[in-house]
């Protein structure tokens, strides 16, 4: 059974993510291209970072073509977004650079467009399975009124690995290399003054010595992966991934003559383990991950340099996660009726400290997931699909400590500020639910038209603040 056949592939997707492996995630080819709108009002807005609406569409096309004894597959896909109620916060992905964030205290909303593409291709040959992958997302954003922060971002990953079959599996290593970039500009065009532009350090603090010192700064980022990789041959059986990342990403400020102000080092482990067969499976999946934040300090300046005086580890921030998960399923998606349920219960442990925990954010939680999916074909033309899902989240314990605040610090109060309402709706219990609806229309032997609409809601036991998200996709299948 192949993945395209099944909710199965959920249990084993992350040995498929080896290139060599990817060639077996179908056994025919498929093409879609479509457009999605998505929009999502956050007013809980646990991170001040992200905003608290997104609103965007993006086009995308991708390819899935199976050749004699090959795989060849490709993407591309532009998105055109707007993010309102943007805090403390000029960069794009700032899950990817914190906790070094360039920021300011008025806030706004920012505009982007994200271009993406990529593509890979794998082989069989006897016994032996080979692939690479390559793909480059490029990104830009910028808010029009004071300030005005440009932000080019690029993001390449290659990827290759390679198999060997001994009786029914494959067993192989793969790894990956991703360079990432973001040039940040900050332009002012009012004439009654300039905003300050802080260097935020986590949880709370930023860098004071540099406080509006520098309105640009540029990150750059190294990373890569290793894994090994077990997949039965015909897609029912024991699959495991084991893979290990280490990178860094560095922050330099460009108007101090190009200072290194902070870098991040990310280490990351993760292991994912299933059994499947035609009408269940069971998967467990466990991480481990750390980034440490390094801050350097400098003496006084001679003339534009600075001299480098020490390196201190100051932020640390540590999540180990556990997840066990069973489905079962009746036919498969092609057949006329088509049931699918998951359920999973999931453990989470993520703990961030500053200054050697004199500040402090530790959240323990389990979750809890059900799910089902059901699909019905009415005659050869119409297909209807539907889905429901359940998460409800549970801490079973949780610590918050911002002691070594300044309180004569107006930047540091809004802060920690929001960092304490951070804390308030992650750190209490809240449920997530989500609905979707899927219609397909078979044109003509080899060509599909298919709408889907989605929305997931968030609710917070905190203040009882909820969050939503409503998307719609159109596409062709070919």
């Amino acid at each position: 059974m192949s993945a395209a056949d099944s909710c199965m592939w959920q249990l084993s997707s992350q040995p498929l993510s080896n290139p060599a492996m990817t060639q077996w995630q179908s056994p025919s080819s498929e093409s879609v291209v479509g457009v999605e709108y998505l929009h999502d009002k956050n007013d809980a807005r646990p991170i001040a970072a992200e905003g608290s609406e997104y609103s965007g569409w993006h086009g995308n096309a991708n390819t899935y073509i199976k050749l004699h004894d090959a795989t060849v597959w490709g993407n591309a896909c532009y998105t055109n977004y707007t993010r309102r109620g943007v805090l403390y916060n000029e960069t794009l992905h700032p899950q990817m650079v914190y906790p070094y964030l360039s920021a300011d205290t008025v806030g706004g909303s920012l505009y982007g467009e994200c271009y993406r593409f990529g593509g890979g291709y794998a082989s069989l040959i006897d016994k032996w399975a080979w692939g690479i992958s390559a793909d480059y997302v490029a990104e830009t954003g910028y808010r029009d009124i004071d300030p005005r922060p440009e932000s080019i971002t690029g993001n390449l990953h290659i990827k290759a690995g390679g198999a060997y079959k001994i009786r029914n599996y494959y067993i192989g290593i793969g790894g990956n290399y991703e360079h990432y970039t973001q040039s940040l500009d900050i332009d002012f065009k009012s004439e009654s003054g300039k905003e300050k532009i802080y260097q935020l350090t986590g949880l709370g603090s930023h860098y004071k010595r540099f406080s509006g010192a520098s309105e640009n700064s540029f990150y750059s980022g190294n990373l890569w992966s290793i894994s090994t990789d077990i997949y039965p041959h015909t897609g029912n059986g024991f699959s495991s991934s084991l893979s290990y990342q280490s990178g860094k990403i560095t922050k330099s400020l460009d108007d101090l003559n190009n200072l290194p102000l902070a870098s991040i080092n990310i280490s990351a482990i993760n292991l994912s383990t299933a059994w499947i067969n035609k009408c269940w499976g069971i998967g467990f999946y466990t991480a481990y991950s750390k980034r440490s934040g390094l801050e350097n300090l400098f003496g006084l300046p001679v003339g534009d340099n600075y001299p480098l005086i020490a390196t201190m580890e100051m932020y640390s921030h540590r999540n180990i996660s556990a997840r066990l998960t069973g489905i079962w399923q009746h036919g498969t998606c092609s057949s006329p009726f088509y049931i699918s349920t998951r359920f999973s219960a999931a453990y989470n442990d993520d703990r961030e400290e500053y200054d050697n925990a004199t500040r402090l954010r530790s959240i323990r939680k389990c979750d809890i997931n059900a799910n089902i999916f059901l699909s019905q074909a009415f005659n050869d033309k119409w297909r209807i699909s539907a889905c429901a899902d359940c998460t409800l989240s549970i801490p079973t314990s949780s610590s918050l400590i911002l002691s070594g605040r300044n309180d004569s610090d107006r930047v540091e109060r809004e802060l920690i500020e929001a960092e304490k309402h951070r804390f308030d709706l992650l750190g209490n219990k809240y449920y997530e639910w989500f609905f979707m609806l899927k219609l397909n229309r078979r044109l003509t032997q080899k060509l599909t038209a298919s709408i889907a609409a989605n929305f997931r809601q968030t609710v917070y036991s905190a203040n009882d603040i909820s969050a939503s998200k409503f998307g719609i996709f159109v596409s062709v299948i070919f």
